[in-house]
């Protein structure tokens, strides 16, 4: 029921003033509805029902572009799309509530609803004020049967319906940023925790190579002591006694002199090589060259200065143009062939074979009756300054290995082991024709390249 007063105003009566004391407490409803936008709008649409009747009701919500489309309706039939709002839209959209008691007269209906005319008589739109951008509910009836009281009602609910709808966004909004906070806060956990591994792998590398520093140091200047503390009791014996020694005598002091000097070059050598191989500054030069009177060299000069093993050679075989640098692979047979007469009894044999296979490949085995090597050493065995349980008490700088793998990786080859304690130890080297970096090249074209 409508009054109005002489000055052609709207006054409320009491009846009116129960309606909205009614369209509120509907309103709170809302509230329940109101974890989510879509629930909300659906929340809006279900509550709306008590209180303005309908065929069928719709919120329209921007489109991004400019323009309004429906985001949910509560039968399903009410679809409308504004490109761009004109004509009642417009108005709408700029705060006006409006009735249409006829449908067919509605500016901008028929563009709007793309044949939905037919179906409804007449209509309520009313704005969602408050908002953050413009958003209308629009109520249609198969008859003309609204009337300004309801628009009324329905303009009394608009605001609840609109604050529900900015505290639903609101809402989403702290979900969202709280959601991505959990996220940063997730990843930046597990930054830290990897960080944290890393920094405690570094530092036990850290402290495990400061350990195998200090025993190479350690060993080194025990190896460098013994042959010095050699060539100079030898010395010291021949210049006090020179005028009473034999020839022969004379001569056993020679070779025990130039023993200890080898063994100093030797040690001197592979340091300077390992250190060379750290910088990058080693030279690799392979040129086409013959393996076999090489590795007889070094195992001729190894025999002299180890009389009591019997080192036994099977090398005719090997290729006499083999691509390889002489140099480098002269300190890997050195340090192999020395390895195993130092970790072998007197007495005992050491074998070295040399073999073609495939399309020109050599495979040089080394093998020995000595201490032989745990099962467990053998993975870190190649490591630098890494020396086996069963090397205790023999002289040693744990860098020979590292180095032999170093040289032979430069080659292109592998290098194995196989050992059991009290046993012996047979080391393997595979060298091929052709490096997998340097297809098709043949030996004339290495000659004078470094890699």
């Amino acid at each position: 029921m409508i009054d109005f007063s002489s000055d052609g105003g709207l006054q409320q009566s009491p009846d009116q003033a129960g309606q909205d004391v009614e369209i509120l407490k509907s309103g709170l409803h809302i509230l329940n509805y109101a974890f989510s936008n879509e629930a909300l709008y659906e929340g809006i649409l279900s509550v709306l029902t008590k209180i303005v009747p309908f065929s069928d009701a719709a919120i329209l919500m921007p489109t991004g572009d400019g323009g309004l489309e429906t985001a949910v309706t509560h039968a399903g039939r009410l679809m409308l799309r504004v490109a761009s709002p004109k004509g009642a839209f417009a108005r709408a959209v700029a705060g006006e509530a409006i009735i249409a008691p006829d449908l067919r007269e509605l500016d901008g209906w028929a563009e709007a609803a793309e044949g939905s005319t037919a179906a409804f008589a007449s209509a309520l739109i009313v704005p969602l004020e408050s908002l953050d951008e413009p958003a209308l509910i629009v109520c249609v009836h198969a008859e003309p049967a609204f009337t300004e009281n309801h628009l009324r009602a329905l303009r009394t609910f608009a605001p609840i319906a609109a604050q529900a709808v900015q505290w639903a966004k609101q809402r989403e909004a702290l979900e969202r940023h709280r959601d991505h906070l959990e996220e940063l806060v997730r990843d930046r956990t597990l930054e830290l925790a990897e960080q944290k591994e890393r920094l405690a792998q570094a530092l036990e590398k850290e402290l495990e190579l400061n350990g195998l520093q200090r025993q190479f140091v350690s060993m080194v200047c025990h190896e460098f002591r013994t042959p010095l503390a050699i060539i100079d009791g030898v010395a010291q014996r021949v210049s006090r006694r020179h005028a009473t020694l034999t020839p022969e005598r004379l001569l056993g002091s020679v070779d025990k002199i130039r023993t200890g000097v080898v063994r100093l070059t030797d040690l001197i050598e592979s340091m300077l090589d390992a250190a060379r191989l750290e910088a990058g500054s080693l030279k690799f030069e392979p040129r086409p060259c013959c393996l076999g009177p090489m590795i007889d060299e070094v195992c001729v000069g190894i025999r002299e200065l180890n009389p009591k093993h019997e080192i036994v050679t099977e090398v005719t075989g090997l290729p006499d143009d083999f691509p390889a640098d002489i140099k480098l692979m002269r300190q890997v047979m050195s340090n192999l062939v020395g390895n195993a007469v130092k970790y072998s009894p007197e007495g005992t044999h050491v074998w070295v074979r040399g073999s073609v296979i495939g399309d020109g490949d050599v495979v040089i085995a080394v093998q020995d009756d000595g201490v032989g090597i745990p099962e467990s050493d053998l993975g870190r065995l190649f490591d630098r300054f890494f020396r086996a349980s069963t090397s205790t008490g023999i002289v040693g700088t744990g860098i020979g290995l590292h180095l032999v793998r170093s040289l032979v990786d430069l080659h292109g080859g592998e290098v194995g082991v196989t050992s059991k304690v009290g046993e012996g130890s047979t080391f393997t080297v595979s060298l091929p024709r052709r490096r997998s970096d340097q297809p098709g090249m043949e030996p004339d074209a290495l000659i004078g390249n470094a890699a």
